[in-house]
């Protein structure tokens, strides 16, 4: 029984050879869609001496640049073969899309409107127009008849050009002709009138009846 005893040992050092491996990555999704723009790029410090990469695609570099949407995977070596493995996403945006619409000018007039209304890519979006005023929303106002370009860029500065046509305003005679309703047809009272129109107009009713007789105006 060696209890209450000190006997002589030994000393054992333990060195401190490196920090782990910290790795702080930089990404940069892809710009627009349909674009190989995108890149990874990592900053290691800790470890111990130099690194190495290994990425799934072949790359054998702190950076990788061109790529397209999907998931790399990099292993980071140091020099005592202590490693680290780590997954990286790259995005894409959706495509722009674009619907446009339309309402009519008058004859010789400057009230028609070329509308955009736009979805995908990276908002906000910016509009241009090639109408005389360059008009810069997604409404372009107070324009003759005829074919209008917009410009439609996104933050990203993905870009699409798209055509609206301003038809002049039909004329009344040939709205009515498809478009009046009145009942009921025959009637001795009350008579209703509907008319559809593509927009608030003044419109004169003149009502005649079986003999041809201007009854109402």
């Amino acid at each position: 029984d060696n209890a209450g005893l000190i006997t002589k040992g030994k000393t054992i050092v333990v060195k401190y050879i490196s920090d782990s491996m910290i790795v702080s990555p930089s990404i940069q999704y892809i710009s627009c869609s349909g674009n190989q723009d995108g890149e990874i790029s990592l900053n290691v410090s800790g470890g111990s001496g130099s690194f190495t990469y290994n990425w799934d695609n072949g790359s054998s570099s702190s950076l990788i640049s061109n790529l397209d949407e999907g998931t790399y995977i990099v292993t980071i070596s140091d020099t005592n073969g202590c490693s680290y493995t780590k997954h990286y996403e790259i995005m894409e945006p959706d495509s722009l899309s674009i619907l446009t619409a339309s309402e009519p000018s008058t004859v010789n007039g400057l009230d028609g409107k070329a509308i955009v209304s736009v979805s995908g890519g990276t908002p906000p979006y910016t509009y241009l127009w090639n109408d005389n005023m360059a008009q810069t929303t997604d409404t372009a106002s107070n324009l003759p008849p005829g074919t209008y370009y917009c410009s439609i860029t996104d933050s990203n500065l993905c870009q699409m050009v798209v055509q609206v046509q301003v038809d002049p305003y039909t004329g009344l005679h040939d709205i009515l002709a498809n478009n009046i309703h009145l009942y009921p047809n025959p009637t001795d009272g009350f008579v209703y009138v509907e008319i559809e129109l593509p927009r608030s107009d003044k419109v004169q009713i003149n009502i005649f009846n079986a003999l041809g007789q201007n009854v109402h105006n």
